[in-house]
């Protein structure tokens, strides 16, 4: 899926009649977006038709226990205007209760328009909320057949071990040499005939 952008939507959205029956206001979703710098960083559309940027400064904070023997702190945020211009899409895949014994998924696509970080306007592209539960029961099946073929004796202690990745990785690595290799040879001898 790779990175994006947080969008906050406080200004008013369409949204399907069915949605009421969560109680999930679209004010409450994080909606992602591709359109920005794609650093994972928030931006809010204001009630009033404003984009804001969420500006954010780190420190380095030194813990042993930590993953890479430290983290980033946030030390201060700052909501600031962002003076974008041009259609920003911005999208959300919620998923929502069960309900009758089905499972639903609530999607939406939008278009909003802004001049100079003022919104012109939003259009709503796709919204839908729907029925997975078949879906979600191939998906919970086809898993659930992963997980025993690999807790198969075989692959546990064998073929799904670290030692094995890494001489295949090598085997990969080495065969894919030996292609370039004789690709650049066929280059150069074709090259000379």
């Amino acid at each position: 899926m790779g990175m994006f952008d947080h969008v906050n939507c406080k200004y008013p959205l369409e949204s399907p009649e069915e949605l009421k029956d969560w109680n999930i206001d679209t004010k409450n979703i994080e909606f992602q977006t591709k359109d920005f710098e794609n650093l994972m960083e928030t931006y809010i559309i204001q009630e009033n038709g404003d984009l804001w940027k969420k500006h954010e400064e780190y420190k380095w904070v030194d813990d042993d226990n930590a993953f890479l023997k430290g983290y980033m702190n946030v030390v201060s945020s700052e909501d600031k205007p962002h003076p974008y211009h041009g259609i920003l899409e911005f999208y959300c895949y919620e998923d929502l209760d069960e309900k009758d014994g089905k499972h639903y998924v609530y999607s939406a696509l939008y278009n909003a328009k802004f001049n100079d970080g003022k919104l012109v306007e939003i259009q709503s592209i796709d919204l839908k909320v729907e029925d997975v539960t078949e879906h979600k029961k191939k998906m919970d099946e086809f898993f659930r057949k992963e997980r025993e073929k690999r807790n198969r004796f075989i692959n546990k202690y064998f073929l799904c071990t670290k030692p094995v990745f890494f001489i295949r990785r090598k085997i990969v690595r080495l065969a894919y040499k030996w292609y370039t290799l004789n690709q650049y040879l066929y280059n150069c001898i074709a090259r000379w005939i």
